[in-house]
């Protein structure tokens, strides 16, 4: 790629198109190519990748660095590439879940109507093995419950002690649940998570991971201070263009079937274009996660500055800076895979 120049771009492009569904910029002209190089250069530099790195990132590379974690608990990681495709139009394909359904681990999903939540989640249905798992949830690291939710589980399996079959009346517990939580979220946002119970009487507070992950991201300054104030008081104050789905998913993480709330929302930020997700209930493996992705506008397309930040108890205690290093370059490595054929589907929208 490096070797095409100015008068071989066309024919080049082409050809890795057809090849690999990669778009390589050219170097640096006089004009709004050489401003769209310096703008994506001091994007990256933002978020500590190197030039040459932005570089190879115009180029049609994907590139990986790590962040500074905002707290003990989180992984966190960034990826750069190019999308054959405008701003807007690869931020609408992520609102309509297209990195969803490209997830190899997304085992089913359904789109959260806020105004009738329990109609899109009455096709979650639990197996017996899932709802006995459900059942048996005790304070602690293994499962993601408040107090409230552990205490309503205590009290079903009592009810249910010495049935043969029990998946459709945990199933209907755990679709209020849900239901609850999206409900708390949509109306308080952050405010609106209840926490985790561990043993011990100890609470993980998911919220707090959640302020803490956008804290971060508001220091990197990659978008407009009104950014992120919605990321941190949602759902006040709104911008003009706003956009927001929900979803539920059954995701299969770290061969740990588990149930996630997500929210999506998107944001025009002139000449960029600002796509969240944000996991604000997990109900085992990891706390909650979120994403941010700058999509910047230059000729081929789309410059995707894409960071993540998961919570999870696994990378705290002894050798924990082992595991989060392990973890890191886990997550990078799913992520990248994820976003290459993420990258290939939106290329092959219309």
């Amino acid at each position: 790629m490096q070797a095409c120049d100015l008068k071989r771009k066309s024919l080049c492009r082409g050809l890795l198109l057809l090849c690999a569904g990669l778009v390589p910029i050219a170097g640096a002209a006089p004009g709004s190519d050489e401003a769209e190089q310096r703008t994506v250069r001091r994007t990256f530099e933002k978020l500590g990748v190197s030039a040459s790195d932005a570089e190879r990132v115009l180029a049609g590379h994907f590139v990986e660095a790590s962040l500074q974690p905002s707290n003990p608990r989180e992984l966190s990681v960034m990826l750069g590439f190019l999308v054959d495709v405008e701003p807007e139009d690869f931020g609408q394909d992520l609102d309509q879940a297209l990195a969803i359904r490209d997830d190899p681990d997304t085992l089913t999903f359904g789109v959260i109507d806020p105004e009738d939540p329990e109609t899109a989640l009455d096709a979650l249905k639990l197996s017996e093995h899932a709802a006995r798992r459900w059942l048996a949830s005790r304070a602690g690291e293994d499962v993601n419950l408040s107090k409230r939710e552990i205490s309503e589980l205590e009290a079903l399996r009592d009810k249910l002690k010495g049935q043969s079959s029990i998946a459709e009346p945990v199933s209907r517990a755990v679709r209020r649940l849900l239901v609850r939580r999206f409900r708390s979220y949509s109306t308080l946002g952050l405010a609106g998570i209840e926490p985790y119970e561990r043993s011990g009487g100890a609470v993980l507070d998911a919220s707090g991971e959640l302020r803490s992950a956008s804290l971060a991201a508001k220091a990197l300054g990659l978008f407009p201070p009104d950014f992120y104030d919605l990321l941190l008081e949602y759902p006040k104050d709104r911008p003009e263009g706003f956009e927001e789905r929900f979803f539920w998913i059954h995701y299969r993480a770290h061969g740990e079937v588990t149930l996630m709330l997500t929210h999506r929302l998107s944001v025009p930020q002139r000449p960029a274009f600002g796509s969240v997700q944000r996991q604000y209930y997990v109900s085992r493996s990891y706390n909650v996660e979120q994403s941010l992705s700058n999509l910047l506008a230059v000729d081929e397309g789309t410059i995707v500055s894409y960071t993540n930040r998961t919570s999870t108890d696994q990378v705290t205690g002894f050798g924990g800076d082992a595991r989060r290093s392990i973890g890191r370059k886990l997550l990078g490595s799913q992520l990248e895979g994820l976003y290459r054929r993420v990258r290939q589907e939106a290329a092959k929208s219309p």
